[in-house]
């Protein structure tokens, strides 16, 4: 069967004159060339645009991040009359208490030790974010890893972030 659509293929083209001939391998190679570009060329030219801008907004996402850095490092524990009546309390309590106090909503908790927590954030305020962590350090809940990432821009999500936290007792 295939073999007799070649023979029909072959015998329509040597039907054709050698002009005809030649005016369809062009009319092919052109064909094969607007179809290479189109698929190739123009899918890399769309990945490179796709890369760039998330790069631009990387690269904005983390200057807004070090733009913050002075009031996470203002976060240092203070001696409160408040702090020593709550110095019994299990780091796990007073984190779940300082976060309903500033309406922030834990998604994840992960208790790693006694003293050691693992918490995550899916969405919150950044300020209110800040303050929580204030309250924390005068509770003597020190930060040990943080990653605050600011959401995607638009009116209705203006100043909010995500957050991973390890978070340690003193």
């Amino acid at each position: 069967m295939v073999n007799t659509y070649k023979q029909l293929l072959e015998q329509w083209w040597q039907s054709r004159l050698q002009r005809e001939q030649w005016v369809l391998i062009v009319l092919a190679i052109f064909v094969v060339s607007v179809f290479s570009y189109k698929t190739i060329w123009l899918g890399i030219k769309e990945e490179n645009q796709l890369a760039s801008m998330q790069l631009q907004n990387q690269i904005q996402q983390w200057q807004w991040l070090k733009g913050q850095i002075h009031q996470i490092q203002t976060l240092q524990p203070s001696n409160s009359d408040n702090n020593k009546n709550q110095a019994n309390s299990s780091a796990s309590q007073l984190i779940n208490r300082q976060a309903k106090r500033n309406n922030i909503s834990i998604s994840r908790f992960q208790q790693l030790n006694q003293k050691k927590i693992n918490i995550t954030i899916d969405e919150t305020k950044y300020n209110l974010l800040i303050q929580w962590l204030l309250s924390l350090s005068e509770q003597h809940i020190s930060i040990i890893k943080i990653q605050i990432k600011r959401l995607a821009k638009n009116s209705n999500n203006s100043g909010l972030v995500s957050a991973r936290l390890t978070l340690e007792k003193k």
